[in-house]
Parts: C-alpha cells; structure tokens; sequence
C-alpha cells in the first residue's frame, strides 16, 4: 500500500518513519488495504497493540541483523577458503617444480652415465629421449662434456 493509499483511507499524516512501521505492519498480516486500515484506526492508540507491534519490529531488526551477520561470516570464510585454496595452489606448484627438477637432474645423470657404458644404458637413453626429446640428450652430453655421436651432431646440423 502507498503512503498516499493509507492518508486517503485513515485520514492520517504520517512521517515517512512512521509510515515505514505501518506499511511493515500491513505488509505482515493477511489483510485487504481498507480493513487494515480501518483496524489500525481502531488500535493506533492500544497500548498493548502498540507493545506487540514495537516488539514484533524490534524482533524483526535483530533477525536481520542476525542474518547480515551470517552473511558476514560467510563472506569472510568465503575469503579464508580461497586464500586457502591460492596457498594450497602455490605449494603444489612449488612440488611440481622440484619433481620436475628432480626428473630432470635423473634424466641428465642417466644420459652421461650412457656415456660411460654404451651397451648398458642405451635403452634406458632411447626411454629418456622418448620422454625428454632428443634435443634434452644432446644439451645434456653437451652440458657434461661427453663427446656428441656423428648421429647427434648431424641433427643438430639439420637444425641450423
């Protein structure tokens, strides 16, 4: 109901606060506009209506200030989580890399020891040329000084 509504019903000015106490008041009973109006007319001076609306608003209040609480409180562990989830993200990023790291030093290590001993290691090189490329052999040997194979350096050469 407008404020205009109610005036031309009751009669009565109100100020748009008092005004704002009556419309949550039609707005929460079972009501048609003329006979709300015509029972507010009849108990705007009850005392104890009076009593019984000022604590029904006074509950209302605190309800939902309870509840922007909650929002609050789920806002804020909103938060919580998702730097929880960022820190999390970033440590398993951390071990990623240091299992990378760790792949990589294992690879270069298997390749300069094919240096040493050809006929031993050369399957587990052709394993780690599948998984690493063969240009990752070829730096490592590099890297290790192990002398390149006529194969290698021809690849290397087709790369220019």
């Amino acid at each position: 109901m407008l404020q205009s509504e109610f005036y031309e019903r009751t009669g009565v000015t109100l100020t748009s606060d008092e005004y704002a106490e009556v419309e949550h008041l039609y707005n929460n009973v079972k009501m048609n506009k003329d006979e709300f109006c015509k029972q507010w007319l009849k108990l705007r001076n009850n005392k104890l209506f009076n009593e019984v609306a000022e604590g029904l608003l006074r509950r209302e209040r605190e309800l939902v200030e309870k509840v922007n609480k909650m929002y609050a409180d789920i806002n804020s562990l909103k938060s919580e989580y998702c730097e929880y989830r960022i820190e999390q993200a970033a440590e398993l990023e951390q071990a990623q890399r240091r299992a990378d790291e760790r792949i990589t030093d294992f690879a270069k290590r298997v390749v300069i020891a094919n240096g040493d001993d050809a006929c031993m290691l050369k399957e587990v090189e052709r394993v780690v040329e599948e998984e690493f490329g063969y240009p990752f052999v070829i730096k490592s040997k590099h890297e290790a000084g192990i002398p390149l194979s006529n194969e290698e350096i021809s690849y290397m050469v087709g790369k220019l």
